[in-house]
């Protein structure tokens, strides 16, 4: 990741990379100070699978809070001027209409 990112990932759990569990005897990516793997000017960084899911959960939520408020408003907007509004889920191929 982006050195500017790295305080915010920290915050979200990740870690930076060991090198020499990864890459010791391998002429791959560099050795930063501190035992990080740089390459270029990006370093390698990790979270646990805990972490991990802790986050999918919180965008979840987050999305799903934003959707349902956009919604209400889409809906309401809908009403206001006599046009059906609807939600589409291109992955699933549907298109849900509020009603």
């Amino acid at each position: 990741m982006s050195p500017k990112k790295i305080a915010l990932h920290k915050r979200r759990g990740y870690r930076f990379s060991s090198y020499k569990a990864l890459f010791e005897d391998t002429d791959l990516l560099e050795c930063a100070t501190g035992d990080i793997v740089k390459n270029g000017d990006l370093f390698l960084m990790e979270i646990s699978l805990d972490g991990w899911e802790r986050m999918v959960a919180e965008r979840e939520r987050l999305k799903s809070a934003l959707e349902g408020s956009y919604g209400n408003e889409l809906f309401s907007q809908g009403q206001r001027f006599g046009v059906p509004t609807f939600k589409e889920d291109s992955n699933r191929g549907v298109r849900e209409f509020y009603t």
